[in-house]
């Protein structure tokens, strides 16, 4: 969704649920505030997925440039899954 500046205001994201704040939002209404943070552990291979959206703001941007690094890579050296990074 967009306001009257044409400035985003609203992103949807598909949530696997699981147990805490993802099990609480099968409860709520469509629409919940939320702040993102993470992965914690082991991360997922992002070059797994057509799609990468990588959230920063900060110094938070400095985790994704090793991502971001490697999937051109992974570009580079032939066919890759990844056809879109977006940064936000």
């Amino acid at each position: 969704d967009q306001d009257k500046e044409n400035k985003t205001r609203n992103i949807t994201a598909l949530i696997q649920r699981r147990k805490g704040f993802t099990r609480l939002l099968q409860a709520q209404p469509t629409a919940v505030r939320a702040f993102l943070e993470g992965p914690y552990g082991a991360s997922p291979l992002a070059e797994d997925y057509g799609s990468v959206i990588l959230f920063a703001s900060g110094i938070g941007i400095a985790a994704h440039l090793g991502c971001i690094k490697q999937l051109l890579n992974a570009r580079d050296q032939g066919p890759t899954r990844t056809q879109v990074i977006s940064l936000l």
